[in-house]
């Protein structure tokens, strides 16, 4: 019994946090258009960064999926989100796929938006390894589960709005 305390104890503060995440108003299995009409009343072209975080905060958007790639070339600073589906990064089906949609903020005076784009992907785990890689070059190696899909080299590659 006090084994079972001692559980309850260590999970209950994790339970707690769960149940106290609200749900995002996006993810990853809402359409293009429904994503972007979602965005629209929070996120305007011209505002700075602290305004779209602002933004995606109002729209109850992890933090933890969050990504700032500075200049780099010719590439202009971008903010990076990935949406996943409702429940996280885990296979959502038999074939044992996760999707997720990508979001491209870029600023390219550096400073102010001037542009959004959304990049559909995913990846085939068999058991908890990858096994079709993304169609985007990740930044890092993939990871067995639960470690989430690492985010792209170049968040624009394939932009296509």
């Amino acid at each position: 019994m006090t084994h079972i305390r001692t559980l309850a104890a260590v999970l209950s503060p994790s339970i707690a946090l769960i149940a106290c995440t609200p749900t995002p108003k996006i993810n990853a299995n809402k359409s293009d258009a429904y994503i972007r009409a979602a965005l629209a009343p929070v996120i305007q072209n011209g505002m700075t960064r602290e305004q779209v975080n602002a933004g995606l905060d109002d729209l109850n958007v992890s933090k933890d999926f969050r990504l700032w790639y500075s200049a780099e070339g010719d590439r202009p600073p971008v903010q990076f989100v990935r949406l996943f589906p409702p429940g996280g990064f885990w296979p959502g089906n038999q074939e044992g796929w996760i999707n997720w949609v990508d979001m491209s903020f870029v600023f390219d005076d550096g400073t102010h938006l001037s542009r959004t784009f959304l990049f559909h992907d995913g990846v085939r785990y068999v058991g908890s390894y990858p096994l079709n890689p993304p169609k985007r070059t990740p930044a890092a190696p993939f990871q067995a589960l639960p470690s989430p899909p690492p985010p792209p080299l170049d968040p624009l590659q394939f932009s296509n709005d």
